[in-house]
C-alpha cells in the first residue's frame, strides 16, 4: 500500500510539473552574435537538416552552426539569398538567390547555380525567391521579371525550368491536401494591401481576400496597417496571419477572413499596439507563439482567440532574451526555437518542459565537422 501511495504521489506530482511547464513563458536563451561568426543580416532564413546543422541564410550570406561553431561560405558568389534552405535526398541544399537558384553539393564541397534561359529579350533582370520543396523533387518558386511574377518549379534531378501561371508578387505560402500535394498558394504583400490572395496551384485561378476586425473596438490605426508580415497555413483547414497588432484568421469551411485583437492581462505594449506580428510558429495544440517587432514572444491562445501571455527582455534572468524587438523565428526538430533580435543576433532555446537552466550543446558532445559527408 506505502508502494502504491508513492507512486500516485509521484503520477500527481509528474502531472502538476507539466501542467507548470506547459504555462511557462520564461526560457533559457543562447545567443550567437557577430563575434561568434554569425554573418549578421535584419533578412534571415532558419533550416535544420537531417545531420542536425542549423543553416542560417541571410542577404549578406550564408552561415551553418553545429552547436559548437559557425561556418560563413565567403565562397558564394551572390549572396543575396532570398529563402530558406531545403534539402533534397541526396543530402544536397538548395536555396535561392536574388539572381539564382542555387545548390551547395556537399560531397564536392561546390556550389551550382541555375537561372532561367529567356528567349525574349527584358529589360529587367530576374530575380528568384524558392518557397516550398515538394515530395517529387520540385522546388516551388516565384520569378519576378520587372513589375511581373511568374510561379514556376524547378525540378531537381533535370535542372529545369517550368513556368506555371502568373501570381501577385509577395511572400508565398503552400496549403497542401490529405495527399501532401499542393492545394492552394497563398500570396500576400508585405506592405500596401491588406488582403492576400488565395491561388488554385492547378489553374491558376485566384480569389482576394479581405480582413474583417472582430471587435467592436477598432480603430483607424488597426484598419491601416492590416498587412500581412507572416502566415502561418494549419492543415487544409485554417491559414494563421501576423498583422500589425493583430492575428489573421482564415477559415477556409466559412470562407471568412478575420483580424484578432484581443489583448490578455499579462500582455504589455508601448502605444496603441503589440506592433508587427514577425513571424508565427506552434508552440503545441494550444498556442501559437508569435515573434513581435517591439513586444517580444507572445503566447496566442487558438481556443479563445488572446493574446494571453508574453515572453519579455528581465534583467533578472541572466539567459533571457537581449531584446524585445525580434524577427524571424524557426522551429526545429529538436523543438528549439531560433529568433533574430532586433541587434542581430541569433537567440535559441528549447521550448520542452522541464528544461535545465544552463544550455548544454544541442546535440550532446557530438560535433558535426563541416567536411564533406
Amino acid at each position: 500500500m506505502q508502494k502504491l501511495k508513492y507512486w500516485v504521489s509521484i503520477l500527481i506530482l509528474g502531472i502538476a510539473l507539466q501542467t507548470k511547464a506547459q504555462l511557462n513563458t520564461q526560457f533559457y536563451f543562447r545567443h550567437l552574435s557577430k563575434e561568434d561568426g554569425y554573418t549578421q543580416s535584419e533578412n534571415t532564413y532558419f533550416f535544420q537538416d537531417t545531420y542536425g546543422l542549423t543553416w542560417v541564410n541571410s542577404r549578406e550570406g550564408l552561415n551553418v552552426y553545429d552547436s559548437q561553431k559557425i561556418k560563413t561560405f565567403t565562397q558564394l558568389p551572390d549572396r543575396t539569398i532570398t529563402s530558406p534552405c531545403f534539402e533534397d535526398r541526396n543530402h544536397n541544399i538548395w536555396f535561392s538567390t536574388q539572381s539564382a537558384i542555387y545548390c551547395y553539393q556537399r560531397k564536392l564541397d561546390k556550389f551550382t547555380s541555375y537561372t532561367i534561359q529567356e528567349t525574349k529579350k527584358s529589360n529587367s533582370e530576374l530575380s528568384y525567391q524558392a518557397f516550398y520543396f515538394d515530395a517529387k523533387d520540385h522546388l516551388w518558386l516565384q520569378v519576378k521579371n520587372g513589375d511581373n511574377c511568374q510561379l514556376y518549379q524547378f525540378h531537381l534531378p533535370t535542372h529545369s525550368f517550368k513556368s506555371l501561371f502568373s501570381i501577385p508578387s509577395g511572400q508565398c505560402k503552400v496549403v497542401l491536401d490529405p495527399t501532401k500535394k499542393v492545394k492552394q498558394i497563398i500570396v500576400a504583400n508585405s506592405q500596401g494591401d491588406h488582403g492576400f490572395w488565395l491561388i488554385d496551384a492547378k489553374n491558376g485561378i485566384r480569389k482576394k481576400k479581405e480582413f474583417h476586425f472582430n471587435s467592436k473596438k477598432k480603430t483607424k490605426a488597426v484598419e491601416e496597417n492590416w498587412y500581412v508580415a507572416s502566415i502561418y497555413p494549419e492543415g487544409d483547414s485554417l491559414i494563421w496571419f501576423g498583422l500589425y497588432g493583430c492575428v489573421g484568421l482564415y477559415h477556409f469551411k466559412t470562407d471568412t477572413a478575420i483580424a484578432i485583437r484581443n489583448y490578455g492581462k499579462n500582455i504589455h505594449y508601448d502605444g496603441e499596439m503589440v506592433g508587427e506580428i514577425v513571424s508565427i510558429q506552434a508552440y503545441n495544440k494550444k498556442y501559437l507563439l508569435l515573434s513581435t517587432g517591439q513586444s517580444g514572444l507572445i503566447f496566442f491562445n487558438k481556443e479563445k482567440l488572446l493574446f494571453e501571455n508574453q515572453t519579455l527582455v528581465d534583467s533578472n534572468i541572466e539567459n533571457g532574451l537581449k531584446s524585445n524587438s525580434l524577427g524571424e523565428s524557426y522551429l526545429d526538430n529538436h523543438q528549439n526555437i531560433w529568433l533574430i533580435e532586433n541587434n542581430r543576433s541569433i537567440a535559441f532555446a528549447n521550448l520542452r518542459p522541464f528544461q535545465f537552466k544552463q544550455i548544454p550543446s544541442l546535440y550532446k558532445k557530438m560535433s558535426i565537422q563541416f567536411i564533406r559527408t
